[in-house]
């Protein structure tokens, strides 16, 4: 009977401790996490998932010819999955994955903003390009959505 009551206290301590754990994830870690989510779904041509990472209107911020500034603003899901089905067919020749180069994230009055460094690869893993792009984040409803997604250099 012991035994039982301590097998028993033993998993009610790691449920807690646990449960502790998910409870001292900072926003920071939460946005890395839909991040990293985010970069899976489009390694995996799951638009519908990316377009759920977003929230509506979300706006593109590119460049025309590496200097002249467009910015674009989606108003729903759909136009999002053909945004990204755009860009996909569009991408480097040989995409195989992305890797995630860095990440930092910084506190902004809308929410937070996730400046990644990233890198595309062939199957070969050979480096197709390395970029750096800025994420905007807000807390819709207890979770973090991307709003706007601006390229930084060329």
């Amino acid at each position: 009977m012991k035994k039982i009551i301590s097998a028993s206290l033993l998993l009610l301590v790691g449920f807690c401790s646990a449960a502790d754990d998910l409870q001292d994830e900072t926003d920071e870690d939460k946005i890395k996490s839909a991040y990293s989510a985010y970069v899976d779904d489009f390694m995996a041509d799951d638009f519908k998932g990316i377009a759920d990472k977003f929230t509506y209107p979300a706006t593109f911020k590119i460049k025309l010819l590496s200097f002249i500034p467009l910015s674009m603003t989606l108003e729903n899901a759909d136009e999002m999955v053909e945004q990204y089905k755009s860009l996909k067919a569009d991408i480097q020749e040989g995409y195989s994955y992305s890797t995630i180069d860095q990440i930092t994230v910084e506190k902004t009055e809308e929410g937070y903003v996730a400046d990644v460094i990233y890198s595309r690869f062939n199957a070969k893993d050979e480096l197709l390009i390395t970029g750096r792009s800025l994420y905007s984040y807000k807390d819709v409803n207890g979770s973090w959505k991307m709003y706007s997604v601006e390229p930084v250099g060329d």
